[in-house]
């Protein structure tokens, strides 16, 4: 049988050794190609990833439709707070060592950020006078639904209790028999840290709202029964954030209790480190007992056009020592953030 046979023409025997060629280049160069992908891939693989900080939404409770946002923070601190944080440590061993420092606490944030930094951050305390403010905040939150009750008028008996003890840094305070408005009372218990208007508002304040103002801020409640409810720096600090915020009384209302608070005239702790012309809001807090005492201070600095929110907590053998380390403490944050550039003056 004959085989039937196909010639090739001579003329397409060139073309087809070219397309082997450029085939075998084209499979030479996909091949280094992907190795070169798996090789990046791998590279990136080895490289350590960055942490993403996310983060937290705290929002007001007791509402059964709505939850109102509070204040948004970053779960972690901020590495632009390292150096300061070693910076405190240092100052707060020195204190140590000095006798007159127990323990401390500070908490700082940066309000147009969000960012936080928190040394020593499970420490409780006993606020003491701080307390105040949530009293401020229970007695606005009623006015809000009352607007005639900052005019209602309470007077102080004779012999009624005004504390468990005499205030180391004592203010102005409300005379006994003399009648004075909720407003004039508030005024008292925020500029002079008084005693006695605090009893006064304490004794006609609706309980359940005042234990209120903790709970719809995520804090724990106080225990009626017990003298102290402590608190941590960080924890504390919820209030004036809530209230620079305007996030649980309306802003005019807010603004009022910002206000009263920059006329504190308490002197000796975080004011006393700090420019003299530079506004502050703050309340400051005796605590503890005769074996151990407390003193703390929160703030809000308002540096520039970025304000700070600062709370310092303390434990020491003696008030007045502990002032030194609320002012120490207040002019190393300052250098810290002017010397990072952030402090820029007001447009």
């Amino acid at each position: 049988m004959r085989m039937l046979t196909h010639r090739i023409p001579a003329v397409l025997i060139p073309l087809a050794i070219l397309i082997g060629v450029l085939g075998t280049v084209l499979l030479l160069r996909n091949t280094n190609w992907l190795d070169a992908m798996r090789s990046h891939a791998g590279n990136e693989m080895a490289k350590p990833t960055a942490i993403v900080c996310t983060y937290n939404l705290v929002r007001r409770s007791g509402m059964p439709h709505v939850k109102p946002l509070l204040y948004a923070e970053q779960a972690c601190e901020s590495p632009r707070f390292r150096a300061l944080k070693l910076d405190i440590d240092a100052l707060v061993n020195e204190f140590r060592a000095a006798g007159v420092l127990n323990s401390a606490s500070v908490y700082l944030r940066d309000t147009q950020r969000g960012e936080w930094m928190s040394y020593n951050d499970a420490e409780t305390y006993d606020p003491g006078s701080m307390l105040k403010v949530p009293t401020l905040m229970a007695w606005l939150d009623m006015a809000e639904a009352d607007p005639g009750l900052l005019e209602r008028r309470y007077t102080l008996a004779a012999g009624m209790p005004s504390g468990n003890r005499a205030p180391v840094f004592p203010g102005a305070t409300i005379e006994e028999g003399k009648p004075y408005t909720v407003s004039e009372l508030l005024t008292y218990m925020v500029v002079h840290s008084d005693n006695r208007a605090t009893g006064l508002l304490n004794r006609n304040v609706d309980l359940e709202r005042m234990l209120k103002v903790f709970s719809e801020l995520g804090l724990e409640r106080p225990a009626v029964d017990r003298p102290v409810h402590p608190m941590t720096a960080r924890d504390f600090s919820v209030f004036m954030k809530a209230l620079y915020n305007a996030t649980y009384l309306s802003p005019a209302y807010s603004e009022m209790a910002m206000e009263m608070l920059t006329r504190s005239t308490f002197s000796e702790g975080l004011r006393a480190g700090l420019p003299a012309d530079l506004e502050m809001a703050h309340k400051f807090g005796e605590g503890g007992d005769q074996r151990l005492r407390q003193l703390h201070e929160t703030a809000i600095l308002y540096l520039g056009d970025t304000p700070y929110l600062l709370t310092v907590m303390t434990k020491g053998r003696d008030l007045k020592e502990l002032t030194g380390f609320l002012e120490q403490t207040a002019r190393l944050v300052h250098g810290h953030l002017a010397q990072g550039g952030v402090l820029r003056s007001p447009a």
